[in-house]
């Protein structure tokens, strides 16, 4: 049985908010105030500790000033410096009488120091403090008023009690020990009780939350490494500073010592500090030696002699200290900060910094010592995050006023995540009309200089050479989301060094490799790198080096502008506004005449007119001609030089350029050696989506291909067998090129190819083997693969076994990748040996039933990535109609190397995986989607590595039950709706990210057991609920059935509809997000408390439970509990959200000063109550047996909570499950039928 009580409500206002102080000093200032209490003082204020100090004391002998009493009020603690004299001043003893009463009024924390007296001296009045009572005795009874000697009387007997309360209240004593430690052990503790991390004064961060928890994780590391540095990685003005300011103020007061140092870059490129005439370096020396070897910051002047590495080493290395160094540049600035010779254990440096290596480089890691150093890398935030951000500065609110929806969304788009362009915008448009929000659009989009160029500009004016300098100009211009190896390989042949200059551009933010190996820029550093090509010349384009701009790139080209100043030039048709009002525009062949220095050009959708391209710059190194009109290349075109040739989606018929009439040849090679080909310099070659292309040759003319796409061509059908001349390919690609039923026969012999993609090859089947005098299958060459017929046994040479397939002998043995998908190569007869391809190390074969194949890639120990599926539509349908006990084993070896394996749509049941897969012991990625398997893979349990197990769309799966231990992330998601009932984790199972399908919450019998725990409410004992003090839950119009309930942490949740009241044993409650309360007095223990929240959600809503935050203010406890889902509303709904903390090991005890605070990010919290449940004095066993399968749990408050916690005293209680939501929108509680 449980019992309620009602709570107590504060005297005074428990709003942290209304504080105007951290701490009130109170002493004697002839005892101390110009040493230990000014030293005190200043610590405080040097921690961000808000400490009111009256410098203006006065003996006034009998009353204590009006105002210094409301500060006393108003502040959120007291230290009461007890020194020997305290007692002797009236104003002393008075500020003492009122701060206790403070402290029983409001739970003020109140911590007394012994400056140098005996706690008995104080309690009995003893010593100097009896003399002092003594004094104020006799002055009593001198007094001649009656009723002023009455009240004298009356304080001295106030002062006497509070003089024996505060002696018996618990005390720091500095007898016997060093006033600066002991200081600081004032300020830790002060700064930690206050939990000055979490006021009002820490700005808010958009999008932070994951990092913010990562590198409090890091922080909280006990590791005793002496070397321990984070680098926040990033572009300029995408929150380094701000993320390492705000956990800097969260955790700095855990060290002994701590140093934020701001703006390095900017501090040491002046040349002399004004102030002190100190230099920039020199000067952030001073301040950081300042902060960590003296209490107080020095304020006379310093010589170079004593400010240098050295010294600081000396300090760090004595004590644990937390240091950010914001905005490092140079290597140079980091050895000086840090110098070589390590810190004390437990220290933590934080670099925010450009520069990805500067860590990496530092004088600190050079040493023989064990270091670790990590790297946090800022990539913006996401677009919920990004409109909240521009939003709050432009109309102070998370939400676009009416009618601003459509340019937020624009301009929200344009600065792609980045958080101070979002601000510098927010601001600038702040209480501006619609006109002008949309007339700074369009200026935005014109490339016109904006506030945040400034800013980037610097990350490029610091780049170390010309060279970085040009590349990251010519890669803003040209090449974002190309091929990198492409890009380098161009670049390289206008004499731009490319290895070393991305590698540069990569290290400082300025550049990243995407999926696919593809180039990628931040959308707003490729505005700053043009920014600078068109300062070159801001009002003629013709005279800038790279033209990009498809508007500028017409106009030069139609009134034939080009001059020896531009090296590269792209021309988009597709792109130009203005496109559709013009007729189309056909370009002469002469428009180039005057480009002589032209390298790169790029023409898309341009109509090209002209009986002759010798016009054409002798030079160029790139010519991508996107729908080219021709049928054939023109034979007057210049492509010595060209080192890649692009025409995708063109019209020529045919590429072979092995001319017969020697004067066209003459006219191609003009006076070249007799040696020389054609198309000698050509390294790439791309004819994609070129649909009338019918064959492709003269390779005898290209020797130095390293590059071959022909992709998409539907009618090519002859590839010339002279593709052997071509020795320098590394890449091959024929996909998706239907009609193509024959490969080279020579292709066997390209000792270099490392990519083979036939993706696609619909007409690919078993090959024809014919070969004479083969003495062993590596040095067998095939005379002919046709792709139509099986191979005869009297085919196949001897000593090839004859289960071989054409594999072998056509593929180079030198790939590296090979992909085969959707083509129609493996047949159940025809089994599959990769093991010759002994350098491949990525497989895949989409398209095939490993249910029907034998395939053998055991020997691969290359082998990383193995991929196959049988995704297709058409057969799906059979697919699922076929029953478990159909499938087959399927016949693999799977190498022991492998990392990651794929799996899906491959038709396999439950029964057809083996028992065991421990020999694949390195596995960490296990992607098993689209199969019919009833329960998750007993074998999947053995592989001791595993990190990610997905089974998205397993359609027949009802159950997964104890996955491995080691698990970080469980993906369950389906297009239809979901079979599964139960998903049961071990439970010592550690934190994970768990994905799951939103359609499983409204499912009445799913349940979740071990990490969190779901089930109906019609499975729960209803002792159980009785034990919650649950009661009369479902007698408000709700079965039972249709209302689950959610198990974690120690937190027992519920949400159902209802636009009633809260449950009448909601014993106290209150309108708003908050609720404030001392804990009453009871004779028996708590177990719980209650909280229900009332909500609000308009129509077709998505929502988050709330975050819940419960603070003990007198114990310095916080609880933050983000639920495990969120949901949908179908209509206007007035929700109640409630929930069971299950307290009972002194987390919570009388008088307790307890804070609760509901924060959501949708919908409106309008009313929030409380109740607490205690024990009810019985010892009956079973009635305390109810929730002890609860309790038995790790991670639940009284347990083991070391994974969640954020900082001293604080835990964030959060599951990583993501419930996602399908193609309707749903809610994830169930509605009254």
């Amino acid at each position: 049985m449980a019992i309620f009580s009602e709570l107590v409500e504060p005297s005074c206002s428990s709003s942290i908010d209304r504080h105007r102080y951290d701490v009130f000093l109170s002493f004697r200032g002839a005892d101390t105030r110009y040493g230990f209490t000014n030293h005190l003082y200043k610590a405080l204020e040097y921690a961000n500790i808000t400490t009111f100090l009256d410098d203006t004391e006065i003996e006034t002998g009998e009353y204590l000033k009006t105002d210094l009493e409301s500060v006393i009020q108003a502040s959120r603690a007291s230290i009461i410096v007890l020194s020997r004299n305290y007692a002797s001043s009236t104003w002393c003893l008075d500020e003492l009488v009122l701060i206790l009463d403070q402290r029983r009024a409001s739970n003020q924390i109140v911590i007394p120091v012994l400056y140098h007296v005996e706690p008995t001296h104080v309690r009995n009045q003893q010593s100097t403090f009896g003399y002092a009572m003594n004094e104020h005795n006799r002055k009593m009874e001198a007094e001649t008023d009656a009723n002023k000697r009455s009240e004298i009387a009356q304080k001295i007997e106030r002062w006497k009690k509070a003089l024996t309360e505060v002696a018996d209240l618990e005390r720091k004593d500095v007898n016997g020990r060093l006033e600066t430690e002991f200081i600081e052990e004032i300020v830790k503790d002060i700064y930690s009780r206050l939990r000055i991390s979490s006021r009002s004064h820490l700005p808010q961060l958009f999008g932070m939350y994951p990092s913010i928890k990562f590198i409090t994780s890091w922080l909280k590391d006990a590791s005793l490494h002496t070397r321990d540095i984070l680098t926040i990685l990033g572009i300029s003005g995408i929150g380094k500073t701000s993320l390492a300011k705000y956990v800097y103020d969260l955790h700095s007061y855990e060290f002994d010592k701590s140093c934020f140092i701001e703006d390095i870059s900017r501090r040491c490129d002046e040349k002399l500090n004004r102030s002190n005439g100190f230099n920039g370096l020199l000067y952030l020396q001073k301040q950081l030696y300042d902060d960590i070897s003296e209490l107080v910051p020095s304020s006379g002047q310093v010589h170079d002699g004593l400010i240098s590495t050295p010294m600081i080493e000396n300090a760090v290395a004595r004590k644990k200290v937390f240091l950010v160094l914001d905005d490092i540049d140079h290597l140079n600035q980091l050895d000086a900060l840090l110098g070589s010779k390590g810190f004390h254990p437990g220290s933590k440096i934080i670099i925010t910094t450009t520069n990805s290596c500067l860590g990496e480089s530092c004088a600190l890691f050079k040493m023989n010592v064990k270091r670790r150093h990590i790297k946090h890398l800022l990539r913006g935030l996401h677009e919920t995050e990004s409109r909240k951000l521009l939003c709050s500065h432009a109309f102070m609110s998370k939400d676009p006023k009416a009618g601003y929806e459509e340019v937020s969304k624009k301009l929200v788009k344009y600065c792609e995540g980045h958080p101070l362009a979002l601000e510098v915008l927010g601001k600038s448009l702040h209480n501006r009309d619609l006109a002008y929000w949309e007339e700074c659009l369009e200026g935005l989009k014109q490339g016109n200089d904006s506030p945040i160029n400034n800013i980037l500009r610097k990350s490029f004016d610091t780049l170390p050479s010309p060279n970085d300098k040009d590349l990251f100009k010519h890669i803003a211009c040209f090449f974002v989301g190309m091929d990198r190896d492409v890009s380098e390989t161009i670049l390289k042949s206008c004499g731009i060094e490319t290895i070393s200059g991305i590698k540069i551009l990569t290290d400082r933010c300025l550049l990243s490799i995407g999926r696919n190996n593809k180039l990628m820029m931040h959308g707003l550093l490729q505005e700053m790198g043009r920014f600078v090509v068109r300062e070159e010349s801001p009002d003629k384009p013709w005279k800038r080096s790279l033209l990009w701009c498809p508007e500028e790139s017409f106009e030069v080209l139609k009134q034939k502008k080009g001059t020896t100043k531009i090296l590269g030039l792209s021309l988009d048709m597709s792109m130009r506004e203005s496109e559709k009002s013009h007729k189309t525009f056909e370009l002469n062949t002469d428009a180039f005449r005057k480009m002589d220095k032209l390298m790169l050009l790029q023409l898309i959708n341009v109509q090209i007119s002209g009986s002759s391209y010798e016009n054409f710059p002798q030079g160029l190194r790139w010519l991508c001609i996107h729908g080219f009109c021709l049928k054939s290349i023109p034979s007057d075109l210049p492509m010595a030089n060209l080192v890649a040739l692009d025409m995708s989606r063109s019209k020529i018929k045919s590429f072979d350029i092995c001319y017969s009439k020697k004067p066209k040849r003459q006219k191609l090679t003009g006076s070249c050696s007799k040696n020389k080909r054609l198309l000698g310099s050509l390294k790439i070659l791309n004819l994609s989506f070129c649909k009338k292309l019918g064959s492709l040759g003269g390779f005898d003319q290209i020797p130095a291909l390293e590059r071959l796409v022909v992709t998409n061509c539907s009618a090519l059908c002859k590839v010339c067998e002279s593709i052997e001349e071509c020795v320098e390919l590394v890449l091959i690609n024929f996909s998706y090129c239907k009609k193509l039923e024959k490969l080279p026969r020579t292709i066997c012999m390209l000792n270099k190819v490392k990519i083979l993609l036939l993706d696609g090859f619909y007409n690919l089947n078993e090959s024809q083997v014919k070969g004479r005098d083969v003495d062993s299958p590596d040095k067998f060459k095939a005379n002919t693969i046709d792709m139509n017929t099986k191979p005869s046994s009297s085919d196949i040479p001897m000593g090839i076994p004859s289960e071989l397939q054409f594999v072998m002998f056509a593929f180079p043995r030198s790939l590296v990748r090979l992909s085969l998908k959707t083509t129609n190569l493996l047949k159940e007869s025809f089994p599959i040996d990769f093991n010759h391809l002994s350098n491949l190390e990525e497989l895949y074969l989409d398209g095939y039933n490993l249910g029907e194949s034998r395939i053998e890639i055991s020997d691969m120990t290359p082998l990383e990535m193995f991929k196959a599926s049988n995704r297709k539509p058409s057969s799906s349908a059979m697919v699922l109609k076929a029953t478990p006990s159909e499938r087959k084993l399927f016949m693999i070896s799977l190498p022991r190397s492998l990392v990651r394996l794929s799996l899906n749509d491959n038709n396999m049941s439950t029964e057809s995986f083996p028992m065991d897969l421990s020999f694949i012991s390195m596995l960490k990625e296990l992607y098993l989607d689209g199969n019919p398997i009833v329960s998750m893979p007993d074998c999947v349990r053995s592989l001791p590595r595993l990190e990610i197990l997905s089974m998205r769309n397993c359609k027949f799966l009802t159950s997964v039950e104890h996955p491995p231990k080691t698990l970080r992330e469980l993906i369950l998601l389906f297009d239809s709706k979901p079979l599964l009932r139960k998903v049961v984790f071990h439970p010592h199972m550690s934190p994970l990210k768990f994905s799951v399908d939103m359609q499983l919450f409204l499912q009445l019998f799913f349940e979740i057991k071990g990490l969190v725990e779901i089930q109906p409410m019609i499975s729960v004992e209803e002792e159980v609920l009785r034990s919650l003090g649950w009661t009369n839950i479902l007698s408000r119009g709700y079965d039972e059935s249709e209302i689950q309930m959610y198990y974690e942490f120690g937190i027992f949740s519920t949400i159902y509809g209802d636009k009633k009241e809260m449950p009448n044993w909601i014993s106290h409650s209150r309108k708003g997000s908050s609720i404030s309360f001392t804990i009453p007095s009871s004779r028996n223990n708590i177990k719980g408390l209650n909280l229900c929240v009332q909500t609000f959600l308009s129509l077709n809503e998505f929502f988050d439970l709330p975050v819940i935050t419960i603070r003990n203010i007198t114990k310095n406890q916080t609880w933050l509990y983000k639920h495990c889902i969120g949901g949908f509303t179908a209509g206007e709904e007035s929700l109640i959200m409630l929930s069971h903390w299950m307290f009972g090991k002194n987390e919570m005890d009388t008088g307790d000063w307890v804070t609760v605070t509901v924060a959501m990010n949708f919908g409106l919290a309008n009313e929030c109550g409380v109740s607490f449940v205690f024990d009810d004095g019985k010892t009956d066993e079973e009635e305390e047996d109810v929730l002890g399968y609860y309790k038995s749990w790790n991670h639940i408050i009284g347990g083991d909570l070391s994974a969640y916690q954020t900082t001293t005293g604080e835990y964030l209680l959060e599951t990583s499950l993501f419930a996602l939501p399908g193609n309707e929108p749903k809610t994830y509680y169930r509605r009254q039928r």
